[in-house]
């Protein structure tokens, strides 16, 4: 089984890899249900087609990768960079190990890794 499908991937080698799970959070921390997250896309982009909710839902669940457009169009709806989403660091506005809040997506942590 290759890489991409063992992933969810449908596509394989298309589009931009999101870290589990950042997606939904951030769109939960700014109280935002799939649907609104699709209007807002739709409402931002130039020709009115935006990211329909479908598409939305399957990105959340990794089973597809957003191209560049699609990014940035999530990011401008939710207010965010694009490396918010992406795989890697996730810095937090305090030091590791004491209580700290992440300006960017609102999780809130007692102690150890912020979740990816």
């Amino acid at each position: 089984m290759t890489q991409a499908r063992a992933a969810g991937v449908t596509r394989p080698g298309a589009g931009i890899a999101l870290a589990p799970g950042r997606l939904a959070r951030l769109r939960h921390s700014k109280l935002l249900t799939r649907e609104d997250l699709a209007r807002r896309t739709a409402e931002l982009d130039r020709d009115g087609t935006g990211i329909s909710l479908s598409e939305v839902t399957k990105i959340e669940n990794g089973q597809r990768r957003p191209r560049t457009a699609t990014l940035g169009l999530l990011c401008e709806a939710l207010g965010c960079r694009p490396s918010d989403l992406m795989l890697g660091e996730h810095p937090f506005a305090a030091p590791r190990g004491s209580t700290a809040y992440c300006k960017r997506c609102g999780y809130t942590r007692d102690a150890g890794q912020h979740p990816t």
